[in-house]
């Protein structure tokens, strides 16, 4: 199958290219053309185009430019760039295969304020949560150490701890220079939760879960970054999630982190990205996520996850080397220490032990080594050139406060002036 991707500088991407393998086609749109699909021998050709959130109607016709001017099967969202595709569905959908909840669904889970809400009206458990709109309402908050979120924010970039009313006051005069709150914009104070990170996928098909796996974050990074896990079963998280799904209607890929106490059982929710995130990991556990994601793209039918006969196997573990070392290089380590866990992870011993690699696969992607090689190589020279590189990457896929009240507003185009594809797109799979 012929799959656009519309992004290519996220790890995301380059996990679900290697998902699927040389079994399908590749195209990818990215408005760097340093992007990370630039370098792999599993992506036929690199569109730059411009930035989706700064230049969301330009990122638009560009989309719809590409996919007049070819016929793709299906578009596969990476990345943040799905709340622009969801907003603009009914239209994308008149030309290709794709699977994005409604804006209204969309919008209410990619927000962290939204989520927060919605885990209240459901009764799902969750950190006592303040949403405050205004720097003084912020500045009021006394108990430490405490998490402060802006509403949109991507891998951490958004999420600081706090653990005095110095740092608060410190972080109010950050938010207030970087204008978060201007148009009453929404920022969350959240209590710190107990336990351990962990993150559960599940795939939807218009409310109904069909697949699912959760999993532990063995060694968070900065911002929470989860570059490794290891399958874990907690099988009530499972039930709230399709309790959710039922109640938004949610069609498409779903990933949601939350916080597992083994000493409680206690479960507290946290976060929830309406995206697909990673196909890879659910493969290796024993989880289609890569076809079964292409027949919701196509709308095929798909049992629930009840009658699943897929089940994801405990204990599988992965880990992404170089981005462990860039959250490493941003807290701190030196040289010596970045040579000592890259030559752990190249040796698989220590924390990488029986852990597979996800992002640099050079047996089956030769070209992978390019960036791997590259990033190491900086951050050997320049540890602090990690705090670069995450600017740098983010610009091209985050989604800002910003980013989505411009999407937001965006004029919605009317739709296509084209039938659907869905026979021949059937027929092919």
């Amino acid at each position: 199958m012929k799959i656009l991707l519309p992004e290519g500088s996220s790890m995301s991407a380059r996990d679900i290219v290697y998902a699927y393998g040389r079994d399908h086609q590749f195209d990818v749109l990215d408005p760097s053309r340093f992007c990370q699909l630039r370098y792999s021998s599993m992506v036929r050709r690199c569109y730059r185009c411009p930035s989706f959130w700064r230049q969301p109607q330009a990122y638009l016709d560009f989309l719809l430019d590409r996919l007049r001017s070819e016929e793709y099967d299906v578009l596969l969202p990476t990345h943040e760039q799905v709340f622009l595709l969801s907003r603009c569905r009914d239209q994308i959908k008149n030309l290709v295969g794709l699977a994005v909840p409604d804006f209204e669904t969309l919008d209410q889970l990619q927000s962290k304020a939204g989520f927060s809400r919605l885990l209240s009206e459901l009764d799902m458990p969750y950190p006592h949560t303040r949403i405050v709109s205004r720097v003084e309402d912020l500045l009021c908050h006394q108990n430490f150490p405490a998490y402060v979120k802006v509403d949109y924010s991507t891998a951490g970039n958004g999420v600081q701890r706090v653990d005095s009313s110095s740092d608060l006051k410190q972080l109010a005069e950050r938010l207030a220079s970087e204008s978060v709150w201007q148009d009453q914009a929404e920022v969350l104070i959240q209590e710190v939760a107990s336990g351990v990170q962990c993150t559960a996928l599940a795939l939807f098909q218009h409310g109904r879960m069909v697949s699912g796996l959760t999993f532990q974050i063995r060694d968070p990074g900065i911002g929470g970054w989860g570059m490794n896990g290891e399958t874990v079963s907690h099988p009530s998280v499972l039930d709230h999630l399709q309790n959710l799904g039922r109640h938004v209607g949610f069609h498409g890929a779903l990933f949601v982190d939350y916080f597992f106490d083994p000493q409680t059982n206690k479960i507290s929710f946290i976060e929830a990205n309406p995206r697909f995130g990673t196909a890879l990991f659910p493969k290796l556990c024993g989880l289609p996520f890569d076809e079964l994601f292409l027949k919701l793209s196509l709308d095929q039918p798909l049992p629930d996850f009840e009658a699943s006969p897929w089940r994801a196997k405990n204990g599988v573990r992965f880990h992404q080397t170089f981005l462990m070392l860039i959250s490493a290089a941003k807290s701190g380590a030196n040289r010596r220490q970045l040579a000592r866990r890259l030559i752990d992870a190249i040796s698989n011993r220590g924390f990488f032990d029986s852990s597979i690699e996800t992002i640099t696969r050079p047996r089956e992607d030769w070209m992978s080594l390019i960036p791997a090689f590259a990033v190491t190589s900086l951050l050997m020279a320049k540890p602090s050139a990690s705090h670069w590189l995450v600017r740098k990457t983010l610009s091209n896929y985050t989604l800002p406060v910003e980013g989505a009240a411009a999407i937001r507003a965006l004029a919605v185009p009317k739709a296509a002036d084209q039938s659907p594809t869905s026979e021949p797109i059937e027929a092919s799979l």
